[in-house]
């Protein structure tokens, strides 16, 4: 039975909102007819379908106002069923989470947030410093994703080659591949290689002048005429969004195009509506088939309200995180409408149900981290989602587990009154969360963890145990979790007054680098996880960004060179012997010392370091500048280790000198090498150095 006194309370408050009469259709008795008559839809209760009609009476009321609607053809919320609050009882009594026992509960816990942030300007401050998340679309009509779900824009070059099947595997193949953290998990990247052709996240302005991300697939099977065959460019790509493509995924005929989409404001003419209080962003991911690398076709679309955190592959199963914050500024009608993150599939935006949103106990924070589990080889998109209070900034994730750290500040930021803030920087934390991979993305709940982290390397999972590395005042500490999230070994007060610089975890032994002026090389024995030790350390000059394994007792460094007083400013490539886990060494290094100053992307983006796969090579790119000449270079070098020794084995630089290219990435193919910068990508005789062809952007 429906209740008109609703419809009653709901036609007065919005006859007091405007100076205009409301339609007829608008009145209680009309209302009541139109929804006894409508069928409910499968996925929404009464309340939840009541709630929806509500929030449209709203919004045709404000439309009068600012004579601008949302799209017609954008899709509508569909809000999943409530469970029995008995049914999440055994959540609501974890220690480490809590669950809600329906959306009301959760608006309400926002509710009150919002109260926090009008009077807090703390909560403001620490927000605007520490939000890695963006504001998404909360509109019920979905607008932020339009009716471009299922759309493409796709170009094909004439005279392309169409493939039959799929090119092989890459465990046999001659041909560079991502370098990732765990084997067998790949990470998303601006290059893909699959022997035959590149997939390369390109920008450059179209038709209209406007800068326009594409993925441009590459036939490089003569890399002396290489030959764009297909350009794809986001759907979400329109007037009302702009589709920033982020990176992408290869998994045999299988494409995955990852972007941020970000919605504008609209006008009319007369007055700027703004819909979405800034710039709405989701993360998208569109899925191709490219059996026919010529002609990529669309499988499906996938979108998540919040900004991309990070993603990770296994086989075809997609694993995608966003940082989602609840705008605590709007209304209180909007603020209840936004404070559950939707997804997108096909053409239907969906709200998260609620058994999946988390709500950590003592949390201060008003962003959600989202982890939304796809299969890239269906036919259309069926996500497993979830969504917990706290946001995320590194990720780590192995083939059965998913590690989200983020910088918790609730302690460190304190209200003086009077709009005076302080900021405590010895009392940051991290947040860990921790997801089981094996069966979905079945969240086990945080743990707040002293110190904060570097990178995602600072991150590991091993026989059961969880291990992090964090720089707190006191020192680097190590903290080793069991699978309940309860620590059961610390070891802490690591090179008191440095900062963590690069860490490596391996099997039973972590590499963890310091530094201050001088490169502290420390080996941690991790064989008992309640007792972890240090078991040897190596100073050094300068200092390692990036830790790689090259094999079981050598240790490859890329850094910076330095002397007794700090860093010298020149990119240093390391190799240490760590056979004897007391008594590491340094026994050989090159330093790039051609110019004032030299660096690598590898430094800061693991992606940049290539390896050759069996034949022991790996190249990274190198950029050099002469201050007093004003003049710089880029190349890529390539490095092998005999006898202990490393050595380089070419540098390949192209016509122009390498002058104002800053490669990102390298790769191979056979006997070629490609360097890949912003606006080329230029192919190497491996062998001469010889340039085979280049093509420009």
């Amino acid at each position: 039975m429906n209740n008109r006194n609703d419809y009653q309370d709901i036609y007065e408050k919005l006859q007091a909102e405007t100076d205009r009469p409301l339609p007829e259709k608008l009145r209680p008795a009309a209302i009541a007819e139109l929804v006894d008559g409508a069928e409910l839809q499968p996925k929404k209760r009464p309340i939840a379908r009541y709630a929806s009609l509500a929030a449209v009476l709203v919004f045709v009321v404000l439309a009068s106002v600012v004579g601008r609607r949302f799209s017609d053809g954008a899709p509508r919320v569909q809000v999943p069923a409530e469970p029995n609050a008995a049914e999440v009882q055994d959540e609501l009594s974890d220690e480490h989470l809590r669950g809600a026992a329906s959306y009301a509960e959760i608006e309400q816990f926002f509710l009150e947030q919002q109260k926090e942030y009008e009077k807090s300007a703390a909560a403001r401050d620490r927000q605007a410093i520490f939000s890695f998340g963006a504001k998404s679309a909360e509109s019920s009509d979905g607008a932020a994703i339009s009716d471009n779900m299922n759309g493409q824009i796709v170009t094909g070059a004439t005279g392309g080659t169409s493939e039959e099947s799929a090119l092989g595997t890459a465990a046999n193949a001659d041909y560079g591949q991502t370098n990732t953290q765990v084997e067998a998990v790949d990470e998303a990247d601006i290059l893909k290689n699959d022997g035959k052709y590149l997939y390369i996240v390109r920008t450059k302005p179209d038709s209209g002048g406007k800068s326009a991300d594409f993925v441009d697939i590459v036939d490089i099977q003569d890399p002396q005429a290489m030959q764009s065959v297909a350009t794809v460019q986001s759907a979400f790509d329109t007037d009302g969004t702009t589709a920033a493509i982020q990176n992408l995924y290869l998994n045999g005929d299988t494409l995955t195009v990852i972007s941020c989409v970000y919605a504008g404001t609209a006008n009319d003419g007369e007055s700027t509506a703004e819909i979405f209080y800034g710039n709405a962003q989701t993360t998208a991911a569109e899925v191709y088939d490219i059996t026919d690398r010529t002609a990529p076709r669309l499988r499906f679309s996938y979108a998540v309200d919040g900004a991309l955190l990070s993603s990770r592959m296994t086989d075809s199963t997609l694993l995608l995180m966003t940082n989602y914050q609840v705008p605590l500024y709007k209304n209180e009608t909007d603020l209840k409408n936004a404070c559950v993150p939707c997804y997108y599939a096909g053409s239907e935006k969906l709200r998260f149900p609620i058994q999946d949103v988390k709500l950590i106990e003592g949390a201060e924070d008003n962003g959600y981290l989202t982890v939304s589990l796809l299969d890239t080889e269906a036919g259309s998109p069926a996500p497993e989602v979830k969504a917990v209070l706290g946001g995320g900034s590194n990720v780590y994730c192995s083939a059965d587990t998913l590690l989200v750290a983020n910088t918790d500040t609730s302690k460190a930021v304190s209200d003086l009154g009077n709009g005076v803030v302080s900021f405590d920087s010895s009392k940051p934390a991290t947040r860990l969360f921790a997801f089981d991979l094996l069966n979905g993305a079945d969240y086990k709940g945080s743990a707040r963890i002293e110190g904060t982290v570097l990178n995602q390397f600072s991150m590991d999972a091993h026989n059961g145990y969880y291990r992090i590395a964090t720089t707190a005042s006191d020192g680097s500490i190590i903290t080793v979790l069991d699978e309940s999230l309860e620590t059961v070994g610390t070891l802490r007060g690591i090179a008191k007054g440095e900062q963590i610089y690069a860490v490596r975890f391996l099997g039973d032994t972590a590499y963890l680098v310091t530094f201050y002026r001088t490169d502290p090389l420390f080996i941690v024995d991790l064989s008992n996880p309640q007792k972890p030790e240090i078991t040897g350390e190596l100073k050094i000059p300068g200092f390692s960004n990036y830790l790689h394994p090259y094999s079981d007792t050598l240790l490859i460094g890329i850094g910076e060179d330095g002397t007794e007083t700090g860093a010298n400013g020149r990119l240093k490539i390391s190799l240490f012997d760590v056979s004897d886990k007391q008594n590491p060494q340094e026994i050989s290094k090159i330093v790039y010392d051609n110019a004032d100053y030299s660096s690598s992307t590898a430094q800061s983006d693991h992606k940049a370091y290539l390896s050759f796969g069996s034949s022991g090579e790996f190249a990274v790119p190198v950029r050099e500048y002469g201050y007093f000449s004003n003049t710089w270079r880029a190349y890529i070098s390539v490095l092998t280790v005999e006898d202990g020794t490393l050595k380089i084995v070419a540098n390949y630089i192209d016509a122009s000198g390498g002058s104002n290219l800053d490669i990102s990435r390298a790769t191979y193919a056979g006997n070629t090498v490609f360097a890949l910068s912003e606006t080329r990508l230029t192919a190497f005789d491996k062998t001469t150095g010889e340039v085979l062809s280049a093509m420009d952007y």
